[in-house]
């Protein structure tokens, strides 16, 4: 087999192997990487993407260092040939997005850099593990409610769900109050009852 055979089908085997990465499996990816709430990342990469095309078509480029840049390069009309017939054919103006990769990314690619590692998101700051627990089919009026308390604490609605939640399960609920004084006969404060007694008629 020649150097040239020999070449190409070693191309062809790496072309098979390679993987096309979908939209979602790209999100997949980030959510796992940073923990952040999977609606979240596919907003933003959503807008991402719609920024970009935005910026592009108006003329502007999009840079993102280390990465690349986008930009619009707009073609002039123009006489091209047939290649069938080599008759003249007219070519109107037109206007393509472009995507020129940085050099960091052409390194990277070419193996004189080495890639950047991926690991995903681990314990959180206070050093207890995290879970991701995703909450679908929130009625919009609901989700709206909650946007608007996570803003007025100066806070993302994931941080403000967090809090929340955790506040929830840190507070007793009636059961485990009387569960604890039927099981050592231990004294409760009063206040802790009445907490406990306020929370559970707020949550009737």
């Amino acid at each position: 087999m020649s150097r040239k055979n020999r070449t190409g089908d070693a191309e062809q085997r790496a072309h098979e192997a390679a993987r096309e990465l979908s939209r979602s499996d790209l999100v997949d990816a980030i959510q796992k990487q940073t923990a952040v709430a999977r609606s979240d990342v596919d907003k933003v990469l959503g807008s991402l993407i719609q920024q970009t095309q935005v910026a592009v078509k108006r003329g502007d480029r999009v840079s993102l260092v280390g990465f690349g840049t986008f930009e619009r390069r707009d073609r002039k009309a123009r006489t091209a040939r047939n290649p069938r017939t080599g008759a003249p054919v007219k070519v109107k103006a037109t206007k393509i997005p472009a995507f020129r990769a940085g050099q960091g990314f052409k390194d990277v690619v070419r193996g004189k850099a080495p890639a950047p590692r991926i690991t995903q998101a681990r314990a959180d700051s206070v050093g207890h593990a995290t879970r991701m627990i995703q909450i679908r089919h929130v009625p919009i009026e609901v989700h709206e409610v909650l946007k608007d308390r996570a803003s007025q604490a100066g806070m993302s609605l994931t941080d403000y769900l967090l809090r929340e939640i955790t506040k929830l399960a840190e507070r007793p609920t009636i059961e485990e109050v009387l569960a604890t004084i039927e099981a050592d006969g231990s004294v409760v404060p009063t206040e802790d009852i009445a907490e406990a007694v306020r929370a559970e008629r707020e949550a009737r």
